[in-house]
C-alpha cells in the first residue's frame, strides 16, 4: 500500500512540526485554498502556528470565507518545521513565493498533495485516476488519519 506509507510520513512530519507554512498556486483556485483553510484551522486547533502564503491575494470570490487578512504574500520571516504545498503540479506555479525563497523550499521538509498526478518533491502525496476527486478530499483523509 504505497500511499499509506506516504501517508504516514506526512502524518508523522505534522506531529514534529510547530511552526507549517502553507501554499498553493499563484493563481489560487477553491480547492487548492480549501486545503490551505482546512489544514490552518486544523493545525491552529492543536497549537501550531500556522501561515497561508500566495504569490496573490485572495480574490474577491472568496470574500464570503473572510480569509483574505489571512493569507500573506510574502513569506513572514520565521522559522518554519515544514512546509505543505496543496493542489499545485510544480514549484514554478508558485510563483514568485517561490522564486524569492527557493533556499527556504530547498532547506525546509516540503510536502507536495495533489490529485492531479504532479509529484515533484520527497515527500509527495499524488493521485491520478479516480482516487481522489480534489485534494481537499485528500486533506480530509489526512486530517482523519490524524484523529481530526
Amino acid at each position: 500500500m504505497k500511499h499509506q506509507v506516504v501517508i504516514d510520513t506526512i502524518i508523522k512530519l505534522w506531529r514534529e512540526s510547530e511552526s507549517i507554512l502553507l501554499t498553493g498556486a499563484a493563481n489560487l483556485d477553491g480547492d487548492a485554498l480549501g486545503c490551505l483553510l482546512a489544514l490552518e484551522a486544523f493545525g491552529l486547533s492543536q497549537g501550531k502556528t500556522m501561515t497561508i502564503v500566495n504569490e496573490k491575494p485572495l480574490s474577491s470570490l472568496y470574500d464570503f470565507l473572510e480569509a483574505g487578512e489571512r493569507v500573506f504574500t510574502q513569506i513572514p520571516d520565521q522559522k518554519y518545521d515544514a512546509i505543505y504545498i496543496c493542489d499545485t503540479g510544480c514549484f514554478e506555479m508558485l510563483g514568485d513565493i517561490y522564486t524569492k525563497n527557493t533556499e527556504l523550499f530547498k532547506n525546509t521538509p516540503t510536502v507536495n498533495i495533489d490529485h492531479h498526478g504532479s509529484c515533484y518533491e520527497d515527500i509527495c502525496w499524488s493521485t491520478s485516476g479516480n482516487e481522489f476527486a480534489s485534494a481537499t478530499m485528500m486533506i480530509a483523509r489526512m486530517i482523519q488519519e490524524i484523529g481530526g
